[in-house]
């Protein structure tokens, strides 16, 4: 049915279902993909990142991963930089915990164009210290997170747990510990 309805009526239709499921509390994800296909992918924003800490709570993590990376890439094109980077943040955050080198290095990618200040640069670095390590390269990763150390204290508290827990982890292994 929906293939063969003109744009003019689909868009119209799918933000009316979107409302309606807004009032209705239905499953967030229907309806972020109601908003998405009505062309208003900040609207469907809040609702993927709640679909995103729903499928993150009963270990569906790497779904909630690419919910993350779906809303990561919406904030970033509405230039929302913080915001973006937070989301991007959290999907790097479970590829490190799914050991997925692949999706941490594309988060990397984001994560590195937008960082601004010492809190993100130092999240940026663990990120960018794992993926070294991950890859083989251990004296690069040594090197990156040994110089984010310093800018640790501007991050949040999770960053820098999990900054000092792989420095800590990387030495341990050179039993420099």
């Amino acid at each position: 049915v929906q293939a063969g309805l003109p744009q003019g009526v689909a868009v119209p239709l799918h933000a009316d279902i979107a409302a309606h499921l807004s009032e209705a509390r239905a499953e967030p994800i229907r309806i972020a993909d109601h908003w998405l296909a009505a062309g208003e992918p900040l609207r469907a924003e809040p609702y993927l990142n709640e679909a995103a800490t729903r499928a993150a709570s009963v270990w569906r993590r790497r779904e909630a991963a690419a919910l993350q990376r779906r809303r990561a890439a919406i904030l970033q094109a509405a230039q929302r930089s913080d915001e973006a980077f937070e989301a991007w943040f959290a999907a790097a955050d479970i590829a490190v915990d799914l050991g997925s080198i692949d999706d941490a290095q594309a988060c990397q990618a984001a994560l590195t164009e937008l960082a601004r200040g010492p809190a993100q640069a130092t999240a940026c670095a663990f990120i960018s210290s794992w993926v070294e390590y991950h890859l083989g390269e251990q004296e690069a990763a040594l090197r990156i997170a040994r110089n984010a150390l310093a800018g640790a204290r501007h991050a949040s508290a999770k960053v820098e747990v999990l900054l000092l827990q792989h420095v800590s982890t990387m030495l341990w292994e050179r039993r420099e510990v």
